[in-house]
């Protein structure tokens, strides 16, 4: 497959058979926000562009401060079939994870730091990182 041109069409997203899309970085691929619902919950929600995938099972919470983590459901998934892992459970922009627990310091707010792993279709698999959340 090679690059090719955009589409004439504005209105086509996906690219034609045989070409690539221009793969974004993985700052602009997945960009997680972290909120508080209420001083127990937290929600992180994803901007992920069409195309791009988060895997669940690469999904983890590797420590807070400022709150005190009792659990966390991961929402909106879908699942796949991947060329590489086969079936698999992905996160996209519809996805969630509802962090619950209790607020430890809420004058400074809370810190999160996420472990995630996504690809492209059919193109490429960005390195597993760790991204520093806050809530504003």
């Amino acid at each position: 497959a090679t690059h090719c041109p955009p589409p004439r069409d504005a209105g086509q997203r996906a690219p034609r058979p045989g070409c690539l899309r221009r793969a974004l970085s993985a700052a602009q691929a997945f960009r997680p926000t972290l909120s508080a619902y209420d001083a127990n919950t937290l929600v992180i929600s994803f901007q992920i562009p069409e195309g791009y995938y988060l895997y669940r099972d690469r999904l983890s919470i590797i420590d807070t401060q400022g709150f005190q983590l009792t659990s966390y459901q991961i929402g909106g998934t879908k699942v796949i079939d991947d060329p590489v892992a086969g079936r698999e459970e992905v996160l996209d922009a519809g996805s969630r994870v509802v962090v619950r627990g209790m607020s430890t310091d809420q004058a400074s707010g809370v810190r999160l730091r996420l472990k995630m792993q996504g690809c492209l279709k059919d193109q490429l698999c960005y390195p597993a990182e760790v991204r520093t959340l806050t809530t504003r």
